[in-house]
């Protein structure tokens, strides 16, 4: 069984490298009316460190790790399941998913800031293989015991939500949207076109998925108070999206008070639409009108 001391330790040093590594980067002003197209992915947020065995003879495969950040979107690409998991003080996390007989799968894990940034995956593959040794971390001990309510007092994740204090809506008092919970690129909820009223809170993005086919023109708008929050918009295909990469197929960045963007297809499939929280609002809650057309 591995030991938890010698794992913090080891996941701790790695996470503190790639923190000091970040804080290197240097910050640009952005002129006067203006703001940089910069990438959705905060190149200061590093992806967590994960592990787990290659093989396993059991139905159970449990990832653990470290990140620098409040908590870890964990998601098996072959079943489709995800979960969203709180690091503890340390920044230690740890996770389970099912496996069935003779199976593999690939699990990506993505750190996700308190601003609702999402860094770019870590990747690891498990094969079910009944021959394999016996793993040396068979489950995840000591899970925390949920609460129905946030307690807002000081720095913890009561309800296991993957939200602490101000985050969470329990204290923040955001209502969310009738489209909640859609704060990551993960087959979020499918929008037509039409016209939606919807509300964005503190420490959260918003996604859709936008089916389009071959040749399909769409054009996407979103008004707001901009002198209550600004909000971007970036498009990608499915895939560029749960990547986290910059490949975008469309967006709109400036300081007004409306994004648009009109984009025509290239293909058949599924597209992501990322209603981003810019700098300086991110702890606001804010109304906004989503428009497809």
């Amino acid at each position: 069984m591995l030991e938890l001391v010698s794992l913090r330790s080891t996941l701790n040093k790695a996470a503190t490298a790639a923190l000091c590594v970040g804080l290197l980067v240097g910050c640009k002003a952005d002129a006067p009316g203006s703001k940089t197209a910069t990438p959705v992915t905060d190149p200061d947020l590093a992806p967590p460190r994960a592990e787990t065995a290659t093989e396993t003879p059991l139905n159970t495969v449990v990832i653990q790790g470290t990140a620098v950040s409040r908590k870890v979107l964990l998601r098996a690409n072959g079943s489709g399941l995800s979960q969203v998991v709180a690091t503890d003080f340390d920044g230690i996390f740890c996770a389970e998913f099912p496996l069935d007989d003779e199976a593999s799968d690939t699990y990506a894990v993505y750190a996700v800031d308190d601003d609702g940034e999402i860094s770019r995956p870590t990747t690891l593959t498990v094969a079910q293989v009944a021959a394999a040794p016996q793993p040396e971390v068979t489950a995840c001990n000591d899970a925390p015991i949920c609460k129905e309510e946030e307690v807002c007092e000081g720095d913890l994740d009561a309800d296991c939500d993957g939200n602490k204090g101000a985050c969470d809506t329990d204290c923040n008092g955001c209502s969310d949207d009738y489209f909640e919970p859609n704060d990551a690129p993960f087959s979020p909820p499918q929008v037509t076109p039409g016209t939606y009223a919807l509300d964005v809170c503190p420490c959260n993005m918003d996604y859709f998925t936008i089916p389009m086919v071959k040749n399909q023109t769409y054009t996407v708008t979103v008004t707001f108070d901009k002198t209550a929050i600004d909000l971007d918009l970036y498009f990608w295909t499915q895939a560029n999206a749960e990547a986290q990469n910059t490949t975008y197929a469309a967006k709109s960045v400036s300081t007004a008070a409306t994004e648009t963007f009109t984009y025509k297809a290239t293909a058949d499939g599924n597209y992501v639409l990322k209603v981003h929280v810019f700098d300086g609002t991110l702890g606001n809650e804010a109304p906004y009108t989503l428009k497809i057309q």
